[in-house]
């Protein structure tokens, strides 16, 4: 994921040729990848009386479950929002920052 942020903030066209849709797509990566840390964390800790809410996963997932749901997450995120018109891109990228911000939050507070 490190390597996509990286890409996110260096590359001139990826994510458009508009800085908000580079900074746009960095946030996007970084606030996925905070979660992917965090649920990550829980993982590896036997979830200790916290479950999973995200269905896909299921309650309990592995670690290696947790890697590979946030591979697929952010591969898919970044390649479906290149679809978008580059005008409304930083539309998405807003919605996954904002909708991230708030799983981030909630699992803070767990």
């Amino acid at each position: 994921m490190l390597i996509v942020a990286l890409i996110a903030g260096c590359s001139g066209t990826w994510g458009g040729t508009k800085h908000v849709n580079r900074v746009g797509a960095t946030l996007a990566i970084a606030t996925l990848a905070v979660d992917a840390y965090q649920t990550d964390t829980a993982a590896r800790a036997g979830w200790k009386g916290e479950h999973e809410v995200n269905v896909i996963m299921g309650q309990d997932p592995s670690p290696l479950a947790v890697d590979l749901y946030f591979t697929a997450v952010t591969a898919s995120v970044v390649g479906l929002i290149q679809i978008i018109p580059e005008r409304y891109r930083w539309i998405a990228y807003g919605l996954v920052i904002t909708s991230q911000i708030v799983v981030i939050a909630s699992n803070a507070t767990r």
